[in-house]
């Protein structure tokens, strides 16, 4: 079967005849019209029959597991996993019903999506009942989604990383800017001083140029031999 078309099949276990504990004539009427309560989706009256059988007889498996499942009908998970978990810790239940019970304390955790303990209970549930189909289509959905959760949990952590390291360069470019702004102004500085020092020597020769000229026109005037003249 495609594990892409996966979906998680609803199963809850219903109505088994436990008879582990005596009950009253009075427990059992209250069961039945819990059932046709239950049967008419009207799960609040189905709950106040069940809670009332077990007011009848204390410890009533039949009550606890089909009370569970009135409770999980109203999304109510918590109080229906305290239900199971009665059949399922009683030393004396059928191992066929502890498998149900089991089963649909699956279904609780899988809708929570506890998906490991899911994975769990669907995996004692078949221990118990390995005819139960329906039992190992939900644990292979229930590792799927596993495998889906770690992949998103992993997803999340990388983009986190990313986040803090975009994070830290944004707080670390002021820095390299006002740095960067440093080195430019001093660099700009330096240009200048350098264009300063060109200047001041182009000035020095001009006028260690222009006094040479004057010096040589006046020897000539004056007739006196310039030291660059041949003397013949």
């Amino acid at each position: 079967m495609n594990m892409q078309r996966y979906k998680f099949l609803l199963l809850l276990f219903f109505g088994f005849s436990l008879t582990s504990h005596a009950q009253s004539v009075e427990s059992l009427k209250k069961i039945r019209e819990g059932n046709k309560a239950y049967e008419k989706n009207n799960y609040k009256e189905a709950e106040i029959n069940y809670r009332k059988a077990l007011e009848k007889t204390p410890n009533y498996l039949k009550a606890n597991f089909n009370l569970g499942n009135a409770l999980y009908k109203q999304k109510r998970y918590d109080d229906a996993a305290k239900y199971y978990q009665e059949v399922i810790s009683n030393p004396d239940v059928d191992k066929k019903i502890s498998s149900s019970a089991w089963h649909n304390m699956g279904n609780i955790l899988m809708s929570q999506e506890k998906f490991q303990e899911s994975m769990d209970a669907y995996k004692n549930s078949l221990y118990l009942n390995p005819k139960d189909e329906k039992a190992r289509y939900n644990y292979e959905y229930a590792r799927r989604k596993l495998k889906q959760q770690k992949q998103q949990q992993q997803n999340q952590q990388q983009d986190q990383k990313q986040d803090q390291k975009q994070d830290q360069k944004q707080k670390q470019q002021p820095q390299d800017q006002g740095k960067n702004k440093k080195e430019n102004k001093q660099k700009q500085q330096q240009q200048q001083q350098n264009k300063k020092d060109m200047e001041r020597q182009l000035n020095a020769l001009n006028q260690n140029e222009k006094k040479t000229t004057e010096k040589l026109k006046k020897e000539k005037q004056s007739g006196v031999k310039s030291k660059f003249e041949k003397d013949w």
